[in-house]
């Protein structure tokens, strides 16, 4: 669970953390409208793909990846999709599924990312790329509180940062479907949250790591269209420039308190026929 900036420090339950109770505090906290950020990771540029991946699994898991896994099968019966290894969403999941019958399966910590970080293969969150995405994280305050809830902290969101966070489902604002295609997309939808009154505040001892993954085909067609303009505007520009005006409009209602999200069609229809949806739980 999760993370964000400022320095308020606002503790939260101890019971929040710890104990049997910790997932069902975490919906409470959810439930009143609190926000967990969830400080990001990534592997640095000097790292290829291969070692990167298994960086990540080492990092997530404090070396003990298959060892984790294999305890959660023998004690539940219950196996995760192979090959390994698994993606950290799908190992928080088995983590808290089973964490009564399986005590010792843990996942790693602040501990396990320390080697990485220290040795430049792992870094915070787009840090080179675009580091105002996930400053308002404060990673450097985050890695030196401790665990427990004493080390919680309210933030404030800081402009264009988008950090990943858990939130209650049922009260969470809707992504814009207008952005679908353009970007930005994820930045509106936590700026909207931000605009809808939640509280933000840092998960001290739960993270994120990107696990990498070979660029993307829509890359190679953007960078393409960036350095064909053939002597006019082109069409990259003309792109960011239409996001540009989608932002400002986005921004300008929220600001007004006018703004509503688009959804679409496809997203309405899951929320209806979902079970887990429906059940509210």
């Amino acid at each position: 669970m999760g993370v964000l900036m400022t320095k308020s420090k606002e503790c939260v339950p101890q019971e929040a953390y710890s104990g049997p109770d910790e997932l069902a505090a975490l919906r409470e906290s959810c439930a009143a409208r609190q926000v967990w950020i969830l400080p990001a990771f990534e592997t640095s540029k000097q790292v290829d793909l291969d070692e990167g991946v298994a960086i990540v699994s080492r990092a997530i898991t404090g070396g003990r990846h298959r060892a984790a896994v294999h305890r959660m099968q023998d004690l539940t019966g219950i196996h995760p999709p192979p090959p390994y290894p698994v993606a950290f969403g799908e190992l928080m999941f088995y983590r808290a599924q089973f964490a009564a019958a399986a005590p010792s399966a843990r996942t790693g910590s602040k501990a396990d990312l320390g080697p990485f970080i220290s040795d430049g293969k792992l870094q915070p969150f787009a840090a080179v790329a675009y580091a105002k995405g996930h400053a308002c994280t404060d990673f450097i305050h985050w890695y030196t509180i401790p665990d427990s809830s004493h080390g919680a902290y309210g933030v404030e969101l800081s402009v264009n940062c988008e950090p990943w966070f858990i939130i209650d489902r049922r009260l969470c604002p809707p992504y814009d479907s207008r952005f679908r295609g353009y970007g930005w997309n994820k930045v509106q939808q936590v700026a909207l949250v931000n605009a809808s009154g939640f509280s933000f505040h840092v998960h001290p001892a739960a993270f994120l790591v990107h696990r990498p993954h070979p660029k993307s085909q829509a890359q190679g067609i953007y960078k393409d269209a960036s350095s064909n303009a053939g002597g006019g505007v082109s069409p990259a520009k003309l792109f960011h420039r239409k996001v540009a005006q989608m932002r400002h409009l986005a921004l300008r209602d929220m600001k007004r308190g006018t703004y509503v999200a688009v959804t679409d069609a496809e997203s309405d229809r899951c929320k209806v026929q979902l079970s887990w949806w429906r059940e509210g739980t």
